[in-house]
């Protein structure tokens, strides 16, 4: 049995009585450095060509538990698991049974998450955390929601009238031909299934934050109410025919102001979306990156994004009285098959270990190799395996 001594330090130093607001303010008078670490994983879609089994899986991220828990430097058993999108395939427009598909998919990810959440969190749900990526988004739903337009019908300039905000129309390169979603309603429901999907998983889980449709984020708090996870919703606007990332306009600023109004003074606050937010000059399914840059005005320092397939770090700042920086962290998929995976890439996870200061990080990526099994990654940024990242207190 592997002991997590920090575990047992943390249980120590909530027994003892002392005039501060948490334990890591303890642990700080104590002169005792604590760190924690968030499991973090993304694109949990299979590919039906090179699908991988649940049971597999687990397997390897347990045994890899026993790896990286002996390892140096130490990392421990982490304390919530984070999940930046993508949680199924999704089914092409007018596949087969797809609404079957797709619940079947759903039913899927969900038996692997319970798995996870048995292996890592002894079973608490409150300390796993999700938020939607484009192939939550169901295909067939929007588009059901659009009418092809005829060329009479088309606005005097297509080009404007396409990259509007909150834009209506839609371009089918496929076909060559301008869409409209004209059912608005409908088209909301896009989102359907993922949302069945979540208020099921989280049946009967006393949270912190309930639960909103629609709201376009959702929060949760973790280590003794030190840290906050704002999930936030990329997929505004994302469809079959629109893939750019998004967070709705008023999202960020909104969930702002619920955080100023619960009058909490979190250590760390931390942003969580689906979308990388840089590509190629000829790809559009990345996010802006201004949208990131509002979270930093608002003292987010670190994020969490999934997408690319690819595990990164990068930093993004913002000047307003003083220089203020966030460290973007993306993951690697965890599911996606060989042909969904940019070349030179295999399955992949990360391991973000966290310092009790809450102004730094180390970002450790673990790579599927031989035997389906993982080890730490050891090329570009993560030559020894995680690489340190950094931001602004």
């Amino acid at each position: 049995m592997v002991i997590d001594y920090f575990k047992l330090l943390r249980t120590l130093l909530s027994t003892i009585t002392l005039h501060s607001k948490n334990q890591a303010s303890s642990a700080a008078f104590l002169n005792i450095r604590l760190m924690f670490s968030i499991l973090h994983i993304s694109d949990l879609h299979r590919s039906p060509a090179d699908a991988i089994d649940s049971e597999s899986l687990v397997a390897a991220l347990a045994a890899d538990l026993d790896r990286y828990m002996r390892g140096t430097p130490h990392v421990p058993q982490p304390i919530a698991i984070v999940i930046s999108g993508d949680l199924i395939e999704g089914a092409a427009i007018g596949a087969s049974n797809w609404k079957q598909s797709i619940r079947e998919q759903y039913q899927v990810t969900e038996d692997l998450l319970d798995r996870l959440c048995a292996l890592f969190l002894s079973g608490n749900k409150k300390h796993m955390i999700v938020t939607p990526g484009n192939h939550d988004v169901c295909w067939n739903t929007a588009y059901k929601a659009m009418s092809r337009l005829t060329k009479s019908q088309y606005p005097s300039d297509v080009y404007a009238s396409l990259t509007q905000t909150d834009s209506r129309y839609r371009w089918s390169w496929h076909d060559q031909k301008l869409y409209k979603i004209m059912n608005m309603s409908l088209y909301e429901e896009r989102m359907n299934f993922y949302w069945e999907f979540v208020e099921s998983f989280y049946s009967g889980v006393d949270l912190q934050f309930p639960l909103e449709r629609g709201r376009g984020f959702q929060l949760f708090d973790l280590y003794e109410r030190s840290v906050l996870i704002a999930a936030f919703d990329s997929i505004n606007g994302n469809d079959c025919y629109n893939h750019a990332g998004s967070i709705a306009q008023a999202s960020i600023g909104n969930c702002a102001m619920e955080l100023r109004n619960i009058s909490h003074d979190y250590e760390l606050k931390v942003g969580l979306w689906h979308h990388s937010i840089q590509g190629p000059p000829l790809r559009s399914d990345y996010m802006d990156s201004s949208q990131v840059q509002e979270m930093i005005a608002h003292g987010f320092r670190l994020g969490l994004h999934g997408h690319q397939h690819v595990a990164g770090t990068l930093t993004q700042h913002v000047h307003l009285d003083e220089r203020k920086e966030m460290a973007v962290v993306g993951a690697g998929s965890l599911c996606a098959g060989v042909g969904q995976l940019p070349r030179g890439q295999n399955r992949q996870y990360n391991l973000i270990v966290i310092e009790d200061e809450f102004d730094r990080a180390r970002v450790h990526v673990r790579e599927m190799g031989d035997g389906g099994q993982f080890t730490g990654k050891r090329s570009g940024a993560f030559l020894d395996g995680y690489a340190e990242v950094s931001w602004s207190p």
